[in-house]
């Protein structure tokens, strides 16, 4: 048999479908450990004993760490960066500029130590994702992981391409406007600013992604709890033995307890890289739209290629959290579904009167404990996506006040600085 055969045969726990997952975040700082699966059985319940460490720190992990935070120190030092407060606009505009690179650094670092000195709560998370699906197992139903699998690698080769494809059409547009927008923007566009922010949004996008896979396996998870409780209280057609009815009950309520507790502890650990997302998103959406109405005032080839460079960031930022925001929603609707199961097998299932308080027992616990993807802030269901737009629209039309209000605020003064170079520059040819 083939290496690639046996590699697809051998996936079958959660440590082997996400593999690839980890070799990828580890490049970009995010998930600097060395994974390494449990032996078959040795996954017990947290009530009973501590989980076996299943990550492990190595001296390339540790050497990456480090050098993602020289990197992002040393990028303050740089001559692109102290050209920032010499830009020709306001000094409004300068400072946020200036404001948006340094908490780029900061929270990137941030999220890197973080997840770094979480080891504890990942392996936790794995573990409690693997015993849900031992526990799934023995209810008859089995989590596809070599599908999942299929599906993460598709995910992450899908990324790279998209990355590569945006990438190549920034850099392409940036090639196309050089002859026609304002110098000024070469002290901006300088190898060091262009691979320091590219760098750092595809470290950004990448994290996206991953969020976005968990997501997906959450939630093909709770659907699998939820089919477990119709195949052994809604659809059996025979009848109900007290004690295996009792003994399910009990497997389906720790395997939800264990769901649920790791959706927490993923909240926990990764949802300051959605918070740092959302906020870059808002980000380019405010500018985007701003610099897109502003097309009706300003004839310039500097604000046209601002709105195509905002604009393309704005659509891959979109197709990354809106996806995220869909399936964030679905793993919390999925996990209150189950209670609806159980009051459908209270009203219509032939069960014994202890079998029923077991049932409405379970209820009540549901209502104490629903699964929710949140950062503490702020739920990352739809309300968020109204959140940013109604943000989006607040800060928009803001800055197209103080755009007609302030002299030279941002567009007005780019503009200006182009006419004022351009002409100087045709002096000086004519000379």
């Amino acid at each position: 048999m083939s290496f690639m055969l046996k590699y697809w045969f051998n996936i079958e726990n959660i440590y082997q479908t996400i593999q690839p997952a980890c070799r990828c975040m580890k490049w970009f700082g995010f998930m600097l450990f060395t994974l390494s699966a449990p032996e078959p059985g040795k996954i017990n319940d947290s009530t009973t004993q501590l989980p076996p460490l299943t990550l492990t720190r190595k001296k390339l992990d540790i050497l990456l760490l480090v050098l993602w935070q020289i990197y992002i120190i040393s990028m303050y030092n740089t001559h692109w960066f102290s050209s920032l407060f010499n830009a020709p606009m306001s000094k409004i505009m300068i400072f946020l500029s200036v404001l948006m690179y340094v908490l780029e650094g900061i929270l990137t670092s941030w999220v890197q130590l973080r997840t770094a000195f979480s080891r504890a709560k990942i392996d936790e998370l794995l573990r409690l994702v693997r015993f849900f699906d031992e526990l799934i197992e023995s209810l008859g139903l089995a989590v596809n992981h070599r599908r999942h699998h299929l599906g993460l690698v598709l995910l992450i080769f899908g990324t790279i391409i998209g990355i590569i494809f945006v990438t190549a059409i920034e850099l392409a547009l940036a090639m196309l406007f050089h002859e026609k927008i304002s110098p000024v923007w070469e002290q901006f566009f300088t190898t060091g600013a262009t691979i320091y922010y590219y760098l750092l949004r595809t470290a950004q996008v990448s994290s996206l992604v991953m969020f976005l896979a968990a997501m997906l396996a959450f939630r093909a998870r709770f659907r699998l709890l939820n089919e477990a409780f119709r195949k052994h209280f809604l659809q059996k057609e025979s009848s109900f033995n007290v004690d295996d009815t009792q003994e399910t009950l009990r497997t389906i309520a720790i395997g939800h307890d264990a769901l649920t507790e790791a959706v927490d502890l993923f909240n926990d650990v990764c949802c300051l890289q959605m918070v740092y997302a959302c906020a870059s998103y808002v980000m380019f959406s405010i500018f985007s739209m701003f610099c897109i109405g502003a097309l009706v005032s300003y004839q310039s080839t500097d604000v046209l290629f601002l709105s195509l460079f905002y604009t393309i960031a704005f659509l891959q930022y979109s197709l990354h959290i809106i996806p995220i925001i869909k399936i964030s929603t679905d793993v919390r609707n999925e996990g209150k579904h189950i209670a609806v199961l159980v009051h459908k097998a209270i009203n219509q299932s032939p069960l014994s009167v202890g079998s029923i308080n077991r049932l409405m027992l379970f209820s009540k616990q549901l209502q104490q404990q629903t699964p929710a993807v949140s950062s503490g802030m702020f739920s990352f269901d739809w309300t968020l996506c109204f959140s940013i737009l109604s943000t989006v629209a607040t800060y928009t039309m803001i800055m197209v006040q103080f755009e007609l209000e302030v002299p030279k605020f941002f567009l007005d003064a780019l503009v200006s600085s182009s006419i004022e170079q351009n002409a100087a520059l045709n002096g000086t040819l004519l000379l």
